[in-house]
């Protein structure tokens, strides 16, 4: 659904894609309740995408910055979420963080990756970043 909204196919360019996806995760966390493991990764993502939505079209020399302290906000607030027992991990957070970052060092560094395609690493970040917890007998975990 998101691919019928940005460029090539929708009238959004595809610095919205990240806002995009974090907006969907978040939803979709929401919709199923503190127990999602959706809300770290969803947060994250969604906080960096509206940095980008933000920081491009106003051609920010400081959008590097700024986007970093989005990405602290976005941890943040889902840390938040994880003190009111929402089921936040720290997994959730760090694994959009590091996707994202190998997604902008490959972008920024070699040649022939500059075709718009750091709009999926939100996608496999948010991907990875879903964990659960697991009892002893492997099953799912109560979220208290």
């Amino acid at each position: 659904m998101i691919a019928l909204l940005v460029q090539p196919i929708g009238p959004l360019d595809h610095d919205w894609d990240p806002l995009l996806v974090g907006l969907a995760f978040t939803a979709a966390a929401a919709l199923t309740g503190r127990c999602s493991p959706l809300w770290g990764a969803g947060l994250v993502v969604g906080f960096w995408g509206l940095s980008k939505v933000i920081a491009v079209p106003l051609a920010l020399t400081w959008a590097g910055p700024f986007s970093s302290a989005m990405f602290g906000v976005g941890g943040l607030v889902a840390a938040d979420l994880a003190s009111r027992s929402f089921a936040v991990s720290p997994a959730s957070v760090a694994a959009p963080v590091v996707f994202i970052g190998l997604g902008q060092y490959v972008h920024s560094t070699f040649p022939g990756s500059r075709d718009h395609h750091l709009h999926r690493w939100p996608r496999a970040a948010v991907g990875c970043g879903r964990t659960r917890e697991f009892d002893e007998e492997g099953q799912r975990g109560s979220c208290s």
